[in-house]
């Protein structure tokens, strides 16, 4: 068989997708269709010498055993050991990938250190932080993992927090949303919200209508405090569409990406769009074989999406690949004339 010619890969240009692995949820995998590099380990981060104490939540468990235990099956605690993540990291072994989702380690001969993840002292100062609830009480604790630019650039790779400054939910904590409160008080360690197909669900409400044209979806974001998706630049809705007629025979179908684009500049990658769901957006689908159709089927799907490239065709066109790493359905249905 021969190989397409990859002309563009998206995610050699930009970094891949350092997606993390379904937790909290069911998403479903497919098959392919067709920290930034910080110095410290972020905001109230600990000192090396306290670091080497406590960087293993062993060292933390007799006094926090809840929290240790939900850290243990958090996003946090397989940031380096998941499955999607290594997949990325096998193609584009990247110290800036590596310094962000393995801040526990010395070097990257630590494997040790690695296998921690996002550990207890990456977020928490040990020295003063006893006794108080200092880790991750404001939104500042965060930036440095979820918003940060490109390499050697001042465009944002991931802009999360700038996101959550312009929203309507800009004085609330990242912490109250992602980190809920437990029967007894304390802050629930496991950040299960990104993978949660129950909240991912919840976050979004749409509102199908059939006009003279086609169709119009108005899709509105539920108590989030950033763009729907946020983060991972391969991360997008899908909003798919298919028209049948009253016998059942199919008239046509199409798709529209909601999402962070970027086109190649001089070799350098640009933001040239975003489409993401920032408190709402309206969706339109129009043409001939959907105006008139008898039934018209719509679905929205979350994708965590592990490569996208173009290829060159036979013809010499450019084809759009993705491959996926996993999906969930936020939302479907029907409208019938």
């Amino acid at each position: 068989m021969r190989r397409l010619a990859v002309l563009v890969a998206a995610a050699s240009a930009i970094g891949l997708a350092c997606g993390g692995g379904a937790r909290g949820g069911r998403e479903s995998a497919r098959a392919p269709r067709g920290t930034h590099a910080a110095s410290e380990a972020g905001a109230g981060a600990a000192p090396a010498s306290q670091v080497d104490a406590t960087r293993d939540a062993g060292a933390c468990a007799d006094c926090h055993r809840a929290e240790a235990m939900e850290w243990s099956a958090s996003l946090h605690h397989g940031s380096f050991t998941d499955a999607d993540f290594q997949a990325s990291f096998a193609v584009e072994p990247l110290q800036f990938c590596f310094d962000c989702h393995a801040p526990e380690a010395k070097a990257r001969s630590d494997v040790a250190g690695a296998r921690i993840g996002v550990g207890c002292a990456s977020c928490h100062t040990v020295a003063s932080g006893h006794g108080s609830e200092n880790a991750v009480a404001g939104t500042a604790s965060c930036a440095s993992c979820h918003e940060f630019t490109f390499p050697g650039r001042s465009a944002l790779m991931q802009s999360t927090i700038s996101e959550h400054a312009r929203s309507s939910s800009s004085r609330t904590a990242c912490a109250t949303c992602h980190m809920a409160r437990a029967p007894d008080g304390h802050r629930d360690h496991r950040f299960d919200v990104s993978r949660n197909v129950t909240l991912l669900r919840a976050s979004l409400d749409v509102a199908p209508r059939r006009t003279e044209a086609g169709l119009e979806l108005t899709l509105a974001a539920r108590d989030v405090g950033h763009a729907l998706p946020t983060g991972d630049l391969f991360r997008r809705l899908r909003v798919s569409v298919r028209a049948e007629s009253a016998d059942g025979a199919h008239l046509g179908e199409d798709e529209v990406i909601l999402a962070r684009r970027f086109d190649r500049r001089r070799g350098v990658p640009d933001e040239s769009q975003d489409t993401r769901v920032f408190g709402a957006r309206t969706v339109r689908v129009e043409g001939e074989w959907i105006a008139g159709a008898a039934r018209i089927e719509y679905e929205v799907v979350y994708e965590r999406v592990a490569q996208t490239f173009d290829v060159r065709d036979v013809r010499g066109g450019l084809q759009r690949r993705e491959s996926v790493f996993a999906s969930v359905v936020l939302a479907e249905g029907s409208l019938a004339r």
